[in-house]
């Protein structure tokens, strides 16, 4: 950075700061004796978009793309750990990993760390949700029990019927110094890299394995089940992709931190009251920023509440931050908040470029008819932008990336996929059916759509390396190979369900025949520990040795990573236990059956506007996260001082005002390092314009903060990802999604697709003979297959806006779904 570019984002910060230090002495002036009385005069007035807190200066805060930085940047903050640590989750798994490969790190499995934190003297409190058991397999008894502890205290909420609300957030705070929230949870299914692989399956050494037990999931298939037995291999590695996890998280330094750990404490308190009063280890605790005393004063004498010091220390960043929030009586004993509605709302309309998304839903309304079934108004606030960017002749853009389809168990067209065509349904009436749709809201205005909104999703391709040599070898050594999948589970019960890919034809919904379930359940034996032990050491001497293929390839689609075309397949010269040869052959007839592919799932929830402003956090774009009295959320809006060199349509931005007028108005004009960075890096991993990932490496990209971004550079995809309203940038990734898209159609028969509008369309499009995930045309070679997947870079596919556009979906669903399921995913 040249010295020109540090004086000016010096003066920038500078000008940021005086001018919300005016505000804030205005709102709070001097004369207050601590710290709580001036924050509750601050509180009692009106923050922006109605939060319960203030804009936050001189924060800092890093953004983490994917599993494996995240987690491993938690693990390290909560190892510093010296007085506290916070946790909130929607499903907390005590045996997650945070770190990979597990057999180099067990220190690093969550509960185990926890529990020497906790033998350190740390106070470790952890909120997890209550779960529905009628709708969810979580077992939050299970987290309960297996970390309740000496100084560890779970609280479990709410105690609900079917139909209830949930708690989506995801926190983690330590010390009242460094805050962590966004989509990740503490759990299963959720460690991942930019690679994001599919297969997982070793056959020579299972010290490879990157994800054992339940963390090999694929919720299209079947849901966690029994996660108490975490390390039953449910699903089977030799023949079932696992559903890759694509997600955003952030970390913080400051004073937002305050805020963060304040609401954990205020919701702490609302469940010790409400139905933790008979246990005295659940102690009431002081919020860091007051409260307290008002709310519970008269509940808890001082034997029975906590009050944990802060200690923020001296680092200052460059961003101003709000925290955000979607609250009501249920979940925080409140007036009902949906500040993050609103700051949606608000900086969609103020926008003046570019509008990115990336969310696990998209349902909203364009219409605040009373009687329409969606409330939100997100999708309202995109219409008026589109529209007034079509009335001044403004370059303007929308790009919404979400998943193919939501992550509910069995076949689209199953009648157990009731809850998957429902949200199915409200996704399209939002998007681009109906009159209510953003598609007919535009048309109606004589627009067309995709001149400024377009929707895109994420698939991945692997193949498992698996060939009937290794699996012959393996049997003649006596072996079976279902056994193999349950030896972490040694000494756990006498038996357990594994999931195998199926190619039988069970029932379709109403007014077809016939259908494909995707999976069979089979029961096998478990074996003692000390019977798992020899087995283990039998497959190990059993596996083939030297010049194996590659365990996995998805790093083909990545930069640098590889050619599909020049993967071997059988090492050369490779020899099994009894000294069989096994051959070579780069188009083994063995090969088809192990390239498998599965949707990328899409669980981000974040939007970038104009590379100035992101809000991220754990609310989804839907009436359930959005409008505050269903589920509970926590979200920020990140505004950073430091600015970056950016094109918008070709040209460079540049500062719009006198340099002396006030930085509030210079912010709104100028891209920001940490907002351009993000959607940059996450441009270039779909586009697949960045090397394959390390699975053990330590970097700065997985360090908490203040340590920096780790950002690949090169000059070529830099270049095409930096304007995103270029004709090149455009072209680039419309023509990488078409591209994929046609490649995945081609080889994988992959749905959903937009060339299947009914039932018997979607029948005849895919084989049944072929088990879901495998290679669907059965007209192409080996070699025809890996020359089309070597077309495939990254992993952006076309969003499928017109897939079963014949098929009532809403009124399949309704058969087999009552009104209160019906609210539990809208």
């Amino acid at each position: 950075m040249s010295f020109l570019q540090k004086a000016t984002n010096a003066i920038n910060a500078n000008l940021h700061e005086a001018a919300f230090k005016v505000e804030e002495f205005a709102e709070a002036h001097l004369g207050y004796e601590d710290e709580e009385e001036r924050e509750a005069a601050i509180n009692a007035k009106k923050h922006r978009y109605q939060s319960f807190a203030p804009v936050r200066l001189d924060t800092e805060v890093k953004w983490y793309i994917d599993g494996k930085d995240y987690f491993w940047a938690v693990s390290e903050a909560i190892e510093s750990a010296k007085y506290h640590i916070y946790i909130e989750d929607w499903w907390l798994s005590p045996e997650l990993y945070l770190r990979r490969p597990p057999s180099k790190y067990p220190e690093y499995r969550l509960d185990t760390l926890l529990k020497r934190k906790a033998a350190e003297g740390v106070k470790v409190y952890i909120v997890v949700y209550e779960e529905v058991p009628e709708a969810l397999s979580l077992n939050s008894k299970h987290s309960e029990q297996a970390l309740q502890g000496h100084n560890i205290v779970v609280q479990r909420h709410p105690d609900h019927s079917l139909g209830g609300t949930f708690f989506w957030a995801k926190i983690c705070v330590v010390d009242t110094r460094i805050a962590f929230i966004g989509g990740l949870d503490l759990c299963f299914g959720r460690w991942d890299t930019h690679d994001h692989q599919l297969a997982d399956y070793h056959p020579s050494s299972t010290s490879n394995e990157i994800w054992p037990g339940q963390d090999y999931n694929n919720a299209r298939y079947k849901d966690f089940a029994e996660v108490e037995n975490w390390n039953l291999e449910l699903a089977d590695k030799r023949s079932i992709a696992r559903m890759p996890w694509h997600d955003i998280s952030v970390g913080i330094l400051g004073q937002p931190v305050l805020d963060i750990a304040k609401h954990f404490c205020e919701r702490w308190n609302f469940i010790k009251k409400e139905k933790s009063e008979d246990r005295p280890e659940v102690t009431f605790l002081e919020p860091p920023l007051g409260g307290f005393t008002q709310s519970y004063a008269r509940e808890a004498d001082s034997s029975r509440r906590v009050k944990h010091q802060h200690n923020l220390g001296t680092h200052k960043g460059t961003s101003r931050v709000q925290v955000l929030r979607s609250s009501a009586q249920w979940s925080h004993d409140i007036v009902t908040e949906h500040s993050i509605q609103n700051a949606y709302i608000e900086s969609i309309r103020s926008a003046q470029h570019f509008i990115y998304i990336e969310n696990q839903f998209f349902i909203t309304s364009t219409t605040s008819a009373s009687n329409y079934e969606i409330k939100n108004q997100i999708g309202a606030a995109l219409v008026d932008r589109i529209i007034r960017a079509k009335e001044n002749r403004e370059k303007f853009r929308v790009i919404v990336v979400m998943p193919l389809a939501p992550a509910f168990a069995g076949d689209i067209a199953s009648k157990e996929a009731s809850v998957c065509r429902l949200v199915m349904y409200w996704q399209y009436a939002s998007i681009s059916r109906g009159q209510h749709s953003i598609f007919e809201k535009l048309r109606a205005a004589d627009i067309e759509p995709s001149e400024y909104i377009s929707f895109y999703s994420l698939r991945s391709y692997d193949r498992i390396n698996r060939s009937t040599i290794s699996d012959a070898l393996t049997e003649a050594a006596g072996l079976n190979l279902d056994t193999k999948s349950v030896l972490g589970a040694a000494g756990q019960g006498a038996s357990a369900t594994l999931i195998r890919a199926d190619d039988t034809e069970p029932d379709f919904v109403r007014g077809t025949s016939g259908s494909r379930h995707g999976e069979i359940e089979g029961r096998v034996r478990i074996p003692s520990e000390r019977e798992a032990d020899r087995l283990q050491e039998r497959f190990d001497a059993a596996a083939p040795r030297g010049g194996v293929a590659r365990d996995s390839i998805a790093s083909d689609v990545m930069l640098g990573g590889g050619d599909v075309r020049n993967e071997t397949y059988v090492g050369e010269g490779e020899r099994g236990s009894h000294g069989e040869r096994m051959s070579r052959d780069p188009a083994n007839p063995d090969e088809r059956a192990n390239y498998i592919s599965e949707e990328l799932y899409i669980h981000t929830k974040v939007m970038i506007v104009d590379d100035r402003i992101v809000i991220c956090g754990s609310a989804n774009l839907n009436d359930r996260s959005q409008c505050g009295d269903h589920d509970s959320e926590i979200a920020v809006i990140v505004e950073d001082a430091t600015t970056i060199p950016s094109k918008m349509n070709g040209e460079y931005v540049r500062l719009q005002c006198c340099p002396f007028m006030l930085a509030q108005y210079f912010l709104s004009t100028k891209p920001s390092h940490f907002a351009a960075t993000l959607r940059r890096q996450l441009f270039k991993e779909h586009l697949g314009l960045i090397p394959p990932t390390s699975i053990e490496a330590e970097t700065d990209a997985n360090r908490p903060p203040p340590y920096p971004y780790s950002l690949h550079k090169d000059p070529h995809a830099d270049r095409i990802v930096e304007d995103p309203l270029s004709n090149e940038f455009m072209n680039h990734w419309t023509g990488t999604a078409k591209r994929n898209t046609e490649a995945f159609r081609n080889v994988f028969r992959a749905v959903p697709d937009d060339g299947v509008s009914t039932w018997e369309e979607y029948k005849a499009f895919y084989p049944y003979d072929v088990p879901v995930g495998h290679v669907g045309n059965k007209n192409l070679s080996v070699n025809e297959i890996r020359e089309v997947l070597s077309t495939i870079r990254g992993h952006l596919v076309q969003f499928p806006t017109e897939f079963l556009n014949k098929v009532d979906l809403k009124g399949d669903a309704v058969l087999d779904i009552n009104d209160l399921i019906m609210e539990l995913y809208t």
